[in-house]
């Protein structure tokens, strides 16, 4: 076991540190609420696994659940301009092609998709 002071090694029956006077009930090594691994004394991340040490732990009663999801915004580059000088059938033509293929793709993969007159931002659980 380590003091979780200065990470000096603690003898077997110790009740303080024997470099910095640490109470050994207070001296434990801090682990990582990710992976379990021990944290050195004055560690921000964790050295397995990257958690931060401050990290809320995955099973606290907060209710929540952490899911990675992935979001794509598309847009049109020169929109504004291509609509001030044509036609609103026009650009509903032009700007209809565009977004029907990207959605063709988008709803392969997408849980989420909304879209616009000029963008299409989508949503999905797939990282």
């Amino acid at each position: 076991m380590r003091c979780a002071t200065c990470g000096s090694e603690l003898q077997r029956d110790a009740r303080f540190c024997a470099s910095c006077g640490t109470p050994v009930t207070t001296a434990t090594v801090a682990t990582c609420v990710g992976c379990g691994a021990d944290l050195a004394p004055a560690t921000r991340f964790c050295a397995s696994c990257g958690t931060p040490v401050d990290a809320p732990s995955p099973t606290s009663d907060s209710g929540r659940e952490r899911k990675v999801a992935t979001l794509l915004f598309a847009d049109l580059v020169g929109y504004t301009s291509l609509n001030e000088g044509h036609d609103p059938e026009i650009i509903e033509a032009v700007v209809g092609r565009a977004f029907d293929r990207l959605s063709a793709e988008v709803e392969r993969y997408a849980t989420r998709s909304s879209r616009s007159s000029a963008c299409q931002p989508s949503v999905s659980a797939t990282p």
